[in-house]
């Protein structure tokens, strides 16, 4: 079931021309790695309907930054 009614590509066009630093799969990643850490790995499950391991995939992609931040800032 589609929430809008309209296709990928016009959806992939929109976000380009509003955001053009960014890509339409962030806004899903970025509330689902929002969602877990206020809510956790249950409420991302049954909200947004995916796996654990698809869960541990968003989160991996967050802790990256986070370690890579903390790195900098100790070496600095």
């Amino acid at each position: 079931m589609r929430i809008f009614k309209f296709s990928y590509s016009t959806a992939y066009r929109t976000v380009k021309k509003a955001f053009a630093d960014l890509y339409p799969h962030y806004f899903r990643m970025n509330r689902i790695t929002k969602t877990d850490i206020l809510f956790g790995d249950a409420t991302v499950y049954h909200v947004f309907g995916i796996t654990a391991t698809a869960i541990d995939h968003y989160r991996g992609k967050v802790d990256i930054k986070r370690v890579g931040k903390a790195l900098r800032e100790e070496i600095e």
